[in-house]
Formats: structure tokens, sequence, C-alpha cells
């Protein structure tokens, strides 16, 4: 089958995102096609050209206007040491464009059997946006952390047929391998959806997942500028890993107590990636992408 992930993400807030990339290498493996319509890098108004000292203001409001409604919790001023080029530099040729009509291209190009959204809370409207501007015959999955905690709020969305709440990993991959063998996708673990009814039914969240079963990330489906990192003046190759899932701690202002009360507690819900296989992932991806520069999360 064809999947598309999509990546809702404000303008230049580069990163790969652990989740999609994990998802496509378990689904290549399993023989189907993935893509991916990334918006970190689509410039929808014109940049200032950076001539001497930089008007961070300035840039700051243009970089938000193009994030659109996808501001991203991680966004704000940062000012780095000069490096021989910015990020801003990588795109500055890039022509104008609009949302809608790169995605709706990248749909009728690939025909997708399914659309799957992974989205945090601050991107969730961006991620219906986008959903709503376009014409596509795709079923369509939402994940991440706004499905696990608020999966009413995304099946109330129009645009949406399916929520994955908790870890979805494997399970994403049993859903699709459902559909293309015609078989009952809903009766797949953690997913929810709404019956003939309108009612909500939620199936019981999956088993966390053992992350020494992961393949390593497949960083390839993303622009290799997701890959810039510049660090105390020099520029890097790399993005961010993830050795761990979930917190030991129970911070009343943070959503990760929720999500472990959501998919089975507190026992079990931090867990930490053995070492050889975190360092056999570390080796490829150095060997296929030339990454030098990991940010453990």
């Amino acid at each position: 089958m064809n999947i598309l992930f999509v990546f809702p993400e404000s303008f230049l807030n580069a990163g790969i995102p652990g989740g999609i990339a994990i998802m496509s290498a378990i689904l290549k493996k399993g023989g189907h096609k993935v893509d991916l319509f990334d918006t970190t890098f689509i410039k929808t108004q014109p940049m200032i050209p950076h001539k001497g000292e930089i008007d961070f203001t300035q840039q700051f409001i243009v970089d938000r206007i193009h994030g659109g409604s996808g501001f991203s919790d991680k966004a704000g001023i940062t000012v780095y040491k000069k490096t021989e080029y910015t990020i801003e530099d990588l795109v500055m040729n890039d022509p104008v464009v609009k949302y809608e009509e790169v995605f709706q291209e990248k749909i009728n190009n690939f025909k997708p059997d399914i659309i799957a959204i992974s989205s945090m809370t601050s991107t969730f409207d961006f991620a219906c946006d986008l959903l709503r501007s376009v014409k596509h015959k795709a079923i369509v999955v939402v994940g991440g952390v706004h499905a696990t905690i608020a999966h009413d709020d995304c099946l109330d969305q129009d645009c949406i047929d399916f929520a994955f709440i908790g870890e979805c990993d494997n399970t994403m991959a049993e859903f699709v391998e459902a559909l293309e063998k015609n078989n009952d996708c809903k009766k797949i673990p953690g997913l929810a959806y709404k019956n003939k009814e309108g009612k909500v039914i939620k199936n019981p969240v999956g088993k966390r997942v053992d992350l020494n079963t992961l393949p390593c990330p497949d960083w390839g489906l993303f622009d290799s500028r997701h890959l810039f990192r510049p660090f105390e003046g020099k520029i890097y190759k790399g993005s961010f890993y993830s050795q761990s899932r979930g917190c030991p701690m129970q911070c009343r202002y943070c959503v990760d107590p929720i999500e472990a009360q959501i998919t089975g507690g507190a026992a079990g819900y931090f867990r930490v990636q053995k070492p050889e296989v975190t360092l056999a992932h570390l080796k490829e991806l150095k060997e296929k992408y030339g990454a030098t520069w990991y940010r453990f999360f």
C-alpha cells in the first residue's frame, strides 16, 4: 500500500520526528511504499535577505508568517554563533509556493491509500487545515501526543477517520496490513473511531514497544536540510535520537503522567534501549547520512 505521512511543522523548525522515521522503516520492511509531505521547508512568503547585521525581529516575524497556523512549541528566537552559512541561506532561492498546491501535487503523484498525520496539540489545527485544502480518496489516520490525549477531538474532525492512542510503531503496520488484505482493521489495538451511529469506539491500548526491536530510523524519508546543526560556530549533520521513552517523573504540568495513565500506568512507562542497539543505529545513521551530531531525547 501507499502511505503518505504528513508532518505539519513551522517554517525552518528543523529536526526529524522519531515516530515517523521509525514507522517508515517498519512499513518499508513490510513491502509498503512510503512518502512524506513535510511543511518545514515550504516557503510561502518571500524571505528577507541577510545583509550585514541581521534584523532578528523582522526575520522572526517573517518566519512566524511562514509557519502559518502550525506554530510549534519548540519555536522561538535563538541566536547562534556565526557560521559559514545559515539554514535561511539553504532555502533563500527556493520558490514561494502555497501549502495546498504542493500537498495536492504530492497526493496526485503518489496516490496514497492512507494519509497518516503525526501531530502535537500545537500543530493539530494546522494539520486539519492542510487536509481540508486538498482532494483525496485516502483513509486518514492521526497519531501522536494529541491523538493520545484528545482522540475525541480528532474524531470530531470531518477530515479524520481513525486515531491511534499510545505508541503505534507496530500497530500502524498491523493497521496497514489489515487494510491491504481487506481484513477488519477496526480490531487493531489502540485504534479509536466512530461507528455508523456516531459513537466513539476505543480499542484497548496495545502493548508498549520494546525499544530493542525497533529498526534504525529512516532519515532518508526527510529533506536533508533537517540535518543542518550549527554548534559553537561550526556546522554538523545530525538530528534527534530517542534512546528512551516515557519518563520516571510525575510532574503535574507535564503531559507524560497523563500519557502513562492512558497507556497502562506509570509502571514500565519509562524504558531505555540497550546501548548496543543504540550504537548500531548511530553507526548506520553516520554511514548513510554522514551524521556526526546527535541530540538524545
